[in-house]
Formats: structure tokens, C-alpha cells, sequence
């Protein structure tokens, strides 16, 4: 048995049989001597080919917690140099990162990663990446009069008219009044009144 021409080298085995654990597809010549072999038939080809078709492993990291600036944004490190992949062909499966390292995000985001080997083989994990906000939101007020109706002698305060364009960099705003928000005839002039805004985490 030889793995290139009949005995241009040094035979690899010698047999009615060879065992072989070949990485790629491999031809073998067997040589046969004697009268079993008519002239012409003594060199023999066996082609193995092999076939890959075994995913590589992967294992994630667990949920990350990270702190987005103050434009509400967060750049995604490269999370790949975190988790563990093996494969049975490939020494280092090729990593893939879904969003990509140095993505900007703005929201609670799954993170996935996708081991490749050489034959497309594929295994995929995913982790959450949580987002926290610890950024207040800006309170803007300003003055306003309110009279009292013709029908009910009341009047009534709504917290966008004495809001001044109060905001949150990450989103929407909940916009409340802390006390009284109905006068009556009795309550004639000035009174001051608190506005909160609330973004959507609480702060």
C-alpha cells in the first residue's frame, strides 16, 4: 500500500488490508504480486473521502450587565475572546460576533455568537446584553395661568403647561404634578407647583 504511485516509496503498510485515519481525502495505490494479479491490474486505486460533517462546539458567557453614556448609547466590545469553541477538525473554529464588536446599541440587546469550521459547519449561543441607565432626566418648567371656568368655578393644571421641554436622553418621559393640580375661587394667586419627569427605568 502506498499513498502516491505503485512502490515509488516506501510502502505505508503492507496486506491484504490497511487501516488509515486520513485528516483530508486521500488516494491509496495497492501493488499486488503473484499470478492473482493479471498483467496491467497489479496497481489498484482506493480513494477515501472524508466528510466533515460534525458542528463545532461553542459555550457563551452569561448575561452582561453595561452602563450606557450619556447619550444613551453603548459600543459593543468583542465578546469572542469570552467563550470557548472546539471542533474536531479545526483547531480554532472561526467566531463570528451578531451585532459585530464596536456596534452601538441603545437597548437590551441578545448578543450572538456563530462557531465556524472549514466545512460550514456551524454552532451558534447567545447571551443578553441588559442595559442600565443611570442617567436623571432634565426637569424644565415654566410659569403659567390658569382660569377659573364659567361652569364649574374650577381650574384645572396638566403637567405639560408648565413643562419647558423637559427631556431623557435614552427615550420617552412620564411628566406628573406632586400636589394640587385643581384651584377653586378660593385659591386666588400664585402657587407653586412641582413637576416630576420619570424616563423609563424609574429614575
Amino acid at each position: 500500500w502506498y499513498i502516491g504511485e505503485c512502490g515509488t516509496e516506501q510502502p505505508v503498510a503492507v496486506g491484504s488490508f490497511i487501516t488509515v485515519t486520513p485528516d483530508t481525502t486521500t488516494t491509496y495505490f495497492m501493488r499486488g504480486e503473484g499470478e492473482c494479479f493479471p498483467d496491467g491490474l497489479e496497481c489498484q486505486t482506493i480513494t477515501v473521502t472524508v466528510v466533515d460533517s460534525i458542528a463545532p462546539t461553542i459555550s457563551c458567557i452569561g448575561d452582561q450587565v453595561a452602563q450606557v453614556d450619556q447619550n444613551c448609547e453603548y459600543i459593543l466590545p468583542d465578546y469572542r475572546v469570552l467563550v470557548v469553541a472546539t471542533d474536531d477538525c479545526v483547531e480554532e473554529p472561526v467566531l463570528v460576533q451578531i451585532p459585530a464588536p464596536n456596534s452601538v446599541v441603545s437597548e437590551n440587546t441578545e448578543v450572538k455568537i456563530i462557531a465556524w469550521d472549514k466545512n460550514n459547519n456551524s454552532d451558534t449561543c447567545s447571551f443578553r446584553l441588559l442595559l442600565s441607565d443611570p442617567f436623571l432626566p432634565v426637569v424644565a418648567c415654566k410659569d403659567d395661568t390658569i382660569y377659573l371656568t364659567n361652569e364649574t368655578n374650577l381650574a384645572y393644571l396638566e403637567p405639560q403647561m408648565i413643562d419647558a421641554g423637559s427631556y431623557d436622553a435614552c427615550g420617552d418621559i412620564k411628566l406628573r404634578l406632586g400636589n394640587t393640580t385643581t384651584f377653586d375661587c378660593t385659591q386666588l394667586g400664585e402657587h407653586t407647583v412641582t413637576l416630576t419627569a420619570e424616563d423609563r427605568v424609574g429614575n
